[in-house]
């Protein structure tokens, strides 16, 4: 090809160019198609739990309450607390759906405003016994020893105790409140997650990283921070 040639060919209107441009555009424009279709991670997950209709119908049913927790007191139909004397007992009806307690008091309303209570007590009593299990399951887990026997004794011996008796047992102790019956109910549940915790600590304090860790002189509270507590989340999420 000539000089000539190569310089008509360079320039902007020749059909070498336009060639050029119309590759490079389609390039981009798929580009841009795979980039804007890639899904995100959240959404596969989105994807694929919407498929599935169990947890659909619990993720629903956890809206629901949610929701009646913060408009409780909106949508009860009377005062909880108000008192029909000349309707105590009444069965199901078009004004009290739940029917009356021996009070009178409507016993539907009474359940829409006790949810914000019931759904804030459980995550009170499951924040005060993993705060109190996690630290005691890794402990026992990492470290062995002696301190694990008499930490598990303590375990066993509360669970010796049947349920019931030592929520009422430690409730009469501490005194009549909600809080203070939390914290009884918490004590039930903790020898649980201490279990679990110890185990899956006793689990992951076995794996090669763990051991490639402790070898180059990481301290035992980076590894318990950022390699056994992450890998011990899990289990109790399900739990």
């Amino acid at each position: 090809m000539s000089d000539d040639d190569t310089e008509l060919s360079d320039l902007p209107g020749s059909p070498e160019v336009a060639a050029t441009a119309s590759t490079a555009s389609l390039h981009n424009e798929v580009g841009e198609t795979d980039v804007e279709k890639t899904p995100t991670t959240l959404s596969r997950a989105w994807k694929r739990y919407r498929r599935m209709p169990v947890p659909m119908i619990s993720l629903i049913y956890i809206i629901i309450l949610v929701f009646v927790a913060i408009f409780g007191e909106w949508l009860a139909p009377y005062d909880p607390r108000e008192q029909f004397v000349g309707d105590r007992f009444e069965g199901f009806s078009a004004d009290h759906w739940l029917s009356t307690d021996d009070l009178g008091r409507d016993v539907f309303s009474r359940v829409l405003v006790g949810t914000r209570i019931s759904i804030i007590s459980g995550f009170v009593v499951t924040a005060i016994s993993l705060a109190i299990a996690i630290p005691l399951g890794l402990l026992a887990g990492y470290i062995g020893g002696t301190f694990d026997l008499i930490l598990l004794r303590v375990m066993d011996a509360l669970r010796s105790f049947p349920g019931l008796v030592l929520v009422l047992s430690v409730a009469a102790i501490l005194g009549p409140s909600l809080f203070n019956a939390m914290i009884a109910i918490s004590l039930v549940i903790v020898p649980g997650f201490v279990r679990l915790i110890r185990a899956q600590t006793l689990s992951l304090r076995e794996e090669t990283f763990i051991e490639a860790s402790q070898s180059i002189g990481t301290p035992r509270s980076r590894i318990l921070r950022k390699h056994i507590v992450p890998g011990v989340l899990s289990p109790l999420v399900v739990a």
